[in-house]
């Protein structure tokens, strides 16, 4: 069965043309797989740690504890030869400078940083979708990108 695609809409009111291969979407679907990740594994590998160990943490710690997790995992691996974290990689798609390159662990460890507080503002989050590379807020201040591999 063959089903016509549509491959973008365009907002008559705005003008902006916006493809249907929506890349907030990926980028939070993206996100979602790292938390999960994270959650049931290198998370919990802590928690039981702490455990054995007879330390109990506020939850305001735990917390924290759980956003440096995620943002070295975000530097580590985005700043590795597959410049991408795994549920990144797992939709397609790499962060690079704005030439595409690969970025250094200052500057991944950096974007991520400020990808949390991106998306905590959500505003920085929405305005993927706003502009032609597709950057949020901590993309432009890192001056980095995220594409198709």
């Amino acid at each position: 069965m063959n089903h016509p695609q549509i491959r973008t809409i365009k907002f008559e009111r705005t003008g902006i043309r916006h493809k249907l291969e929506n890349q907030f979407w990926l980028r939070v679907l993206a996100l979602w797989l790292d938390s999960l990740l994270i959650n049931y594994t290198i998370f919990w590998i802590i928690i039981i740690c702490l455990n054995i160990l007879n330390i109990e943490l506020p939850k305001i710690i735990s917390n924290g504890v759980y956003l440096l997790i995620f943002i070295v995992y975000s530097g580590i691996l985005e700043s590795s030869r597959y410049q991408s974290t795994l549920g990144k990689y797992f939709l397609g798609l790499k962060v690079g400078d704005e030439d595409r390159n690969r970025i250094s662990f200052l500057k991944a460890l950096c974007r991520a940083f400020l990808k949390v507080l991106s998306a905590l503002t959500i505003i920085g989050a929405w305005m993927i979708d706003m502009n032609k590379k597709h950057q949020g807020l901590h993309d432009l201040m890192t001056k980095t990108i995220v594409k198709r591999r």
